[in-house]
């Protein structure tokens, strides 16, 4: 899936970032540093607020060597990456902490979103991609994915993963992001930094760029703008990765198919983790649903266009 994803569209969206980042007023003596590049397929960038420029550069390699490191874990595009080996042999044998930590989120959202959140849905992602302009051998294929779709089936322990059904492939596409603009955050306000804007895939800052604005980004083509101090955002929406003018990258677990929900939907959480699981979450669950879903979260916003 890295190629335009939808996580995309809140980040191409905000690429004008000199006329969506810049303060009216900066803090006495501060000076930005901005970095931009691609990590899992998607544009990044990380704008920084600063007295001392120096240090703060001196941070960026030492940032972006962390974002290889779990890209390592997660990319379904690295050939020797944790996951892809754990979906080409149906195991992995001592996975790091962080690999275990993503997993058993993602079976925390599984449990309290009824299984619309499934990160079992790389097959899915496979088939569409294959078949998806033949709707006779598509339905086929489909109805062979069921038995392989179910978050339930991932085993967890400390020394081992095990993918209890043959054939089983997972993806952390709808996790992955956030879960690495976390970790650099974390990274940057240990060292002391206290005015940054990450964005690796998904959106997250630590205080504000001036003192009288916060971060603003622009949700797409909608009229929203979002303000962001010590929080995240994340956006899913249908108009993201397309294979057809009817089927995209959205899936939906408990229909075994793409969903039919075409709205936009962004949501401003604590962690861009959260933020990204929900997004994901919501973007295929019925509207009926959602309320008493969101029950289980706080300090949560939710945008739809």
């Amino acid at each position: 899936m890295e190629n335009i994803t939808r996580r995309d569209f809140l980040s191409l969206s905000s690429i004008s970032i000199s006329s969506i980042f810049f303060p009216t007023v900066l803090f006495a003596n501060t000076k930005k540093i901005t970095w931009k590049g691609k990590s899992l397929g998607a544009f990044s960038s990380i704008s920084i607020y600063t007295r001392d420029e120096k240090y703060a550069k001196s941070l960026i390699p030492q940032a972006l060597e962390e974002v290889n490191r779990l890209e390592n874990m997660f990319s379904l595009f690295r050939n020797n990456s944790d996951i892809v080996k754990l979906n080409q042999n149906g195991f992995l044998k001592n996975p790091k902490k962080e690999f275990i930590e993503l997993l058993k989120f993602s079976q925390k959202i599984s449990e309290l979103s009824d299984g619309y959140f499934d990160i079992t849905v790389q097959n899915l992602w496979i088939t569409y991609s294959k078949y998806s302009n033949n709707e006779t051998l598509l339905k086929e294929q489909l109805e062979k994915q069921k038995k392989l779709i179910s978050w339930k089936n991932i085993k967890i322990t400390e020394d081992k993963i095990i993918l209890k059904n043959k054939g089983m492939k997972i993806t952390l596409n709808a996790l992955a992001q956030g879960y690495i603009t976390d970790k650099i955050t974390e990274f940057f306000r240990k060292e002391g930094l206290t005015n940054v804007l990450i964005n690796f895939g998904e959106f997250r800052s630590l205080g504000n760029p001036s003192s009288t604005r916060n971060w603003r980004l622009a949700i797409n083509d909608t009229k929203n703008i979002i303000n962001l101090k010590n929080q995240a955002v994340s956006t899913s929406a249908s108009y993201g990765t397309k294979f057809n003018k009817k089927y995209h990258h959205l899936f939906n677990p408990k229909k075994n198919a793409s969903s039919e929900i075409e709205e936009s939907i962004s949501v401003t959480a604590p962690t861009a983790t959260l933020a990204d699981a929900l997004s994901t979450t919501l973007a295929v669950m019925p509207k009926k649903k959602r309320e008493a879903f969101l029950k289980n979260f706080s300090n949560i916003k939710v945008y739809t266009s």
